[in-house]
């Protein structure tokens, strides 16, 4: 498996029979790397699908590792681990937290303001 170049923050792990399933993940470059007690055993690319699917094996049993997100403004993501169509184990985590929102939505407002007053004071300079 290849490295991952992303931010530390973007993981989610879950505990299932003293295994540690985790899933490392970009939303930038849609890469998701799936480990199983710290060894990687799944990788794929997901950009225009909201859930992946990851086929593992724990101790020669058959799971299925899904990775969703649940809210793309937040970056609420689920993993969760299914034998069949059973979830046997899922955890919930959101990546970007309320203060990060506030300073992104903030940054879009500054340069909305910036460009409403640059369009008037073109506008004026052109019409007169």
């Amino acid at each position: 498996m290849s490295e991952l170049n992303m931010k530390k923050h973007n993981w989610c792990h879950l505990e299932y029979e003293g295994h540690r399933i985790a899933a490392h993940f970009s939303a930038w470059s849609g890469k998701e790397i799936i480990y199983v007690d710290d060894h990687p055993v799944s990788e794929t690319r997901n950009l225009l699908r909201f859930i992946s699917k990851h086929p593992i094996e724990l101790n020669k049993v058959p799971f299925t590792v899904e990775l969703e997100v649940l809210n793309p403004f937040t970056a609420a993501v689920e993993l969760r681990l299914k034998k069949g169509a059973r979830t046997v184990a899922k955890k919930n985590q959101r990546i970007l937290q309320k203060k990060t929102l506030v300073s992104i939505f903030g940054f879009f407002a500054a340069f909305a303001f910036v460009g409403f007053v640059a369009g008037i004071a073109f506008a004026k300079l052109v019409v007169g």
